[in-house]
C-alpha cells in the first residue's frame, strides 16, 4: 500500500483539516484523515511510528499568511483594507469562523480573484498593489484549498489583535504615566474590573 504523507500544512486540503478538527484526534484519525487511506491499522508499526511523528511535525508548524495565492488557475487577493470592509462582510466572516465546517466559506470573504494589479513603485520589497472583486456571497470555492492560507489568515488576525492589544497597553501606560490622578479615577469607575499593575 501507498502511503502519500503530506509535508507541509499547504499540501493538506481545508476539508481534511476540518474533518481533523472534528475527530477524536486520535493516531488513526490522523494517518486516515491526512494520509487519505481508509483503514491506518493495517500499516506496519514501524511505518506507524514514522508518520505519527512526521504528520505531527507537519502539523505544529506555524501556517505562513500569504498575501496572495493562485488556486485553480486563479490568482486570489486578500482583503487589501480591512477598514474598508462593510458590515454585511464583516458579519459573515465573523460567523463562518466560528465553525470548521464554513471555514472555506470565511476564506472565500477573505480572500477574492484580484480583478487589477499595481506595480508598488515606492518600495520594492512590498507586493504590488492589487484590487479584489466585491463581496457578493460566501461560497465553496475553497472547500479543498491548501489549508495553510485559511490557517495562515488566522495567524495573521491573532498576530493584528495581539499588536492591537499592546499598543493600547502602551498607550495607557504612557497617559497614567503623564497623569497620575487618572490612575485613581479609573480604579474607582471600573466597575468591578480588576486594576493592572505594571
Amino acid at each position: 500500500m501507498e502511503i502519500i504523507i503530506p509535508t507541509t500544512i499547504k499540501e493538506i486540503p481545508l476539508s481534511s483539516f476540518v474533518k481533523w478538527e472534528r475527530s477524536d484526534k486520535s493516531e488513526i484519525d490522523l494517518i486516515q484523515i491526512f494520509c487519505n487511506i481508509p483503514d491506518a491499522k493495517k500499516i506496519p508499526i514501524s511505518e506507524y511510528k514514522e508518520i505519527i511523528l512526521l504528520l505531527s511535525d507537519v502539523l505544529n508548524t506555524i501556517a505562513e499568511f500569504h498575501k496572495t495565492f493562485k488556486y485553480k488557475d486563479i490568482d486570489f487577493g486578500f482583503i487589501p483594507k480591512l477598514d474598508s470592509i462593510t458590515g454585511g462582510e464583516f458579519i459573515d466572516l465573523e460567523n463562518y469562523m466560528k465553525e470548521p465546517e464554513t471555514w472555506h466559506k470565511a476564506m472565500s470573504i477573505l480572500y477574492r480573484p484580484i480583478t487589477t494589479r499595481k506595480k508598488n513603485w515606492f518600495d520594492k520589497s512590498d507586493h504590488d498593489f492589487y484590487d479584489i472583486e466585491p463581496y457578493q456571497e460566501a461560497h465553496d470555492f475553497f472547500i479543498d484549498a491548501p489549508a495553510e492560507y485559511y490557517l495562515g489568515a488566522t495567524v495573521f488576525f491573532y498576530n493584528l489583535g495581539n499588536d492591537l492589544l499592546n499598543a493600547m497597553m502602551d498607550y495607557s501606560q504612557k497617559i497614567l504615566k503623564k497623569h497620575p490622578q487618572s490612575k485613581a479615577t479609573l480604579i474607582k469607575n471600573g466597575a468591578g474590573m480588576l486594576a493592572l499593575e505594571p
